[in-house]
């Protein structure tokens, strides 16, 4: 039992996962690093284009940057760095990144499959369907953010929204396998 719980938490690691055996099949060192590369450098590829956009954007809204400072300097301190412990605190920097990712979408499009027939409004959707949702379509949808839906704003995300499957910066989620 404690076995087999120990093997549950290592499952949370990255490289734990690539490396443990799924369905019999195991990945070679060559493919391990490769995967380990890819997983890098995508992340500092996506990291890196938000950033910028973020920093962008809070050039242009002045009074936005102005309070994600003070946000940061009340919680990091002047000296400090965010860290794992505080991160859950810095609400308007996370409104201000996440407008940033409505605004410029880290991906312009995503490609899902039913597993099973859905029925979507007036749509009968068959299982196996292929559906290919481009975000900028829903990102800036009038309907749901509003008529400043072009506009960068992020107070918008300081409230619950209506629809919580309007904001797509990370897929809503995994692709079937």
């Amino acid at each position: 039992m404690q076995n087999n719980l120990k093997s549950r938490e290592n499952l949370s690691n990255f490289l734990t996962l690539l490396t443990s055996s799924h369905e019999e099949e195991r990945l070679g060192m060559e493919e391990v690093i490769d995967e380990c590369k890819t997983f890098y450098f995508a992340g500092k590829e996506t990291t890196a284009t938000l950033l910028t956009w973020a920093l962008l954007l809070l050039a242009k809204h002045q009074e936005w940057q102005d309070k994600a400072r003070e946000e940061v300097i009340r919680v990091c301190g002047k000296t400090g760095l965010p860290g794992a412990e505080n991160l859950n605190e810095l609400k308007i920097t996370t409104i201000v990144l996440n407008e940033t990712l409505r605004l410029y979408s880290l991906a312009g499009t995503v490609t899902r499959q039913t597993l099973k027939d859905v029925q979507l409004g007036d749509l009968q959707i068959p299982a196996k369907m292929e559906l290919y949702l481009a975000f900028p379509s829903v990102h800036c949808d009038t309907k749901i953010w509003g008529e400043d839906a072009d506009e960068f704003n992020p107070a918008r995300f300081a409230k619950p929204r209506k629809h919580q499957a309007a904001f797509l910066a990370f897929g809503l989620g995994p692709e079937p396998a």
